[in-house]
């Protein structure tokens, strides 16, 4: 009777070691599915983030390179039709004075 007591002890003990690996095994398939999910979305956000970052600096780069040349052309024009309206109305105002 001792015996079959103890053989019954250790089925019950074997049958609760399964059901707790088979929940082990459950949760950890679970863990695993979320950390997949979890690594997708980091690295999405990284790319996201870098994109980003070209957005704004692109931009910035191009102008510094490309501005400069522009503004200079335009303030020499803007220079130059000045001195021609200055120099109009002062040979204006030269011919009516004298």
């Amino acid at each position: 009777m001792d015996s079959e007591n103890k053989q019954n002890q250790q089925n019950k003990e074997e049958a609760d070691l399964e059901k707790l690996l088979k929940q082990n095994l459950t949760i950890s398939q679970e863990i695993l599915d979320i950390s997949r999910y979890i690594k997708k979305y980091v690295f999405w956000k990284k790319v996201i983030g870098l994109v980003k970052v070209f957005i704004i600096l692109v931009p910035i780069i191009l102008g510094i390179i490309y501005l400069p040349p522009m503004i200079e052309k335009g303030l020499s024009n803007i220079n130059d039709n000045l001195n021609n309206h200055l120099s109009n109305i002062i040979n204006s105002n030269n011919e009516d004075g004298q």
